[in-house]
Order: C-alpha cells, then sequence, then structure tokens
C-alpha cells in the first residue's frame, strides 16, 4: 500500500505578497473574455483585453518533471496547489510499492516532501507546518508481488469473475486487469 495522489493547497496569506508575485510570473493564465466588448484589429486577430471585457480568469496547471510521472503546481486567485504522485519523489521514486512517506502513509511527510519538490524547482521557499496545507484529494494504492506467473494467472482469474465495473481483464493486451 502507499500514497499514490494527492492534491493540496496553501493560501495566498500563508506564502506572502513577494513569494505570491513571483509564483504567478511563473504560469500561464487562461482568460475567457467579451470579444465583443474589446478594441480589436480585425486583420490582426489582436485584442485589447481590459479587466471589464473579462468573464474569468484561471491559472493553468504547470508540470515539474520527475521521473516518467509529475508533480504539477498551479498558482490560483487565493491558493497555491499542488498535485501529483507523491511516490515518485519519496526515496528512489518507486511508484509501484513506494518508499518513504509514500509507503509509511505519511500524508504530512508526503505533502512536504512534493512542496519542496517544488519549491527547489522554482528557487521559491514552499515550507509550511501542516495546519496551512489543506488536502483535498488522497488516493491509495496496493500492489501485489505474487511469487509466479501462475500465481498472477490464479489472481487474474479471480479477479475476472469479480462484480463491479473496476476490474476487466483486458482483451487487448492480453492478461492485464485495469
Amino acid at each position: 500500500m502507499l500514497i499514490d495522489w494527492i492534491t493540496a493547497y496553501v493560501s495566498l496569506e500563508t506564502i506572502g505578497q513577494e513569494h505570491w508575485e513571483k509564483l504567478r510570473l511563473l504560469t500561464e493564465r487562461v482568460i475567457r473574455f467579451k470579444p465583443s466588448d474589446t478594441s480589436h484589429d480585425a486583420d490582426d486577430c489582436y485584442f485589447l483585453i481590459d479587466r471589464d471585457t473579462v468573464v474569468y480568469e484561471t491559472a493553468a496547471w504547470e508540470s515539474v518533471r520527475s521521473d516518467s510521472h509529475q508533480i504539477a503546481f498551479r498558482v490560483g486567485s487565493d491558493a497555491l496547489w499542488i498535485q501529483g504522485s507523491p511516490a515518485r519523489v519519496c526515496g528512489s521514486g518507486d511508484a509501484v510499492f513506494g518508499e518513504g512517506a509514500a509507503a509509511a502513509l505519511d500524508l504530512s511527510g508526503c505533502v512536504h516532501r512534493m512542496a519542496a519538490f517544488v519549491s527547489q524547482k522554482l528557487a521559491i521557499p514552499l515550507f509550511f507546518e501542516d495546519k496551512d496545507w489543506h488536502v483535498t484529494r488522497i488516493d491509495l494504492t496496493g500492489n501485489l508481488l505474487l511469487d509466479s506467473v501462475d500465481d498472477v494467472r490464479e489472481a487474474l482469474r479471480i479477479l475476472r469473475n469479480c462484480e463491479g465495473g473496476r476490474y476487466r481483464v483486458s482483451q487487448q493486451a492480453g492478461d492485464t486487469v485495469y
């Protein structure tokens, strides 16, 4: 069993204005606006957008690479969000059985390790107390290490006959259960 995914955020007040402004400069924004209320040149398709024409603005998720999966962050209007697989940045990055905080089911340790990873990549300190982080999603995953191919086939046979739509044997890739 390991912690396989976490989504968490920390508020603007906790981060502080100086770091907040730096973080906002590192991320892309997605803006929805009313083109009929803007000044534009039809030939260039260039729009001059002012705050009165913006319907809403949101931040895009930015990926911070860590092996084949990533930790991502987003700078919203009132919080910094991080999400991803803590197993990728805990210990050696074993995302199957996990190591360190991910394998120990240490939620606090995982959030702090993910924040430290983002902090290092962005060169902005993101070290906050547990009470400052708000976790909105956590996924736990259990994987089996079986002794033989026969044991694997037996486990797949059992899963093939389970009730519910979550388990199914892949007909395309042979003996695989999702």
